[in-house]
């Protein structure tokens, strides 16, 4: 599950960060005494090789996570080469600093997490893959250079958001019935086009 694995809409109170090194920080997400078990020179039983590496990010409603991954030879001629992770960090949004629905805050969380990883590891990385759920959207800008507005993930339900606009969301419903055929999927509340719609009812897109 690319995005939360469930998570309710909203940055969570606790901001906790897995695998982080020891001492004060003040870096976004980051507590001082975090897991030692994945810290910035990543899995403590893992010896780094010369192959190739990927990273992998997932940006998700309860914070950003990082991997990467070593290509390393077959075990026998004939066979694939396998994959061994040399490197793993994650951070939660503080719904300060780091907010799960600011895509710019997406990219700020990225940045962190690349320099929380050794430099002779990004000098082998060959790519990068970034993984997210159907149904998150942003709203960009004619050339795609930015966010026009605060993004709305997989589990946001227009009904439900507590934005206090239960007129466009009823909008949104009327506009629904009349076009979406019953049963399909993208009458949810949850949906894409839900939350185009609405987007489209508070201020035209």
């Amino acid at each position: 599950e690319g995005s939360g694995g469930g998570d309710t809409e909203g940055a969570p109170k606790e901001d906790k960060v897995s695998g982080a090194t020891d001492g004060a920080t003040d870096e976004p997400g980051k507590e001082g005494d975090g897991d030692a078990d994945a810290g910035a020179d990543g899995p403590s039983d893992v010896r780094l090789g010369d192959g190739d590496c990927f990273v992998g990010f997932d940006l998700g409603t309860s914070g950003a996570r990082m991997s990467v991954v070593e290509r390393t030879p077959p075990p026998s001629p004939g066979e694939p080469a396998g994959h061994t992770e040399v490197f793993a960090e994650s951070l939660r949004w503080d719904g300060a600093s780091l907010r799960h629905n600011d895509p710019d805050h997406w990219r700020r969380a990225v940045d962190v997490l690349l320099g929380r990883c050794r430099g002779q590891i990004l000098a082998r990385v060959r790519s990068v893959c970034v993984s997210g759920t159907s149904a998150s959207c942003v709203l960009v800008d004619r050339d795609g250079s930015g966010a026009t507005r605060p993004a709305r993930m997989y589990n946001y339900d227009i009904t439900k958001s507590g934005e206090g606009d239960d007129a466009a969301a009823g909008r949104v419903a009327r506009l629904m019935d009349r076009h979406v055929p019953p049963n399909h999927t993208a009458r949810a509340a949850t949906s894409s086009l839900s939350k185009l719609l609405l987007w489209n009812e508070e201020r035209s897109v």
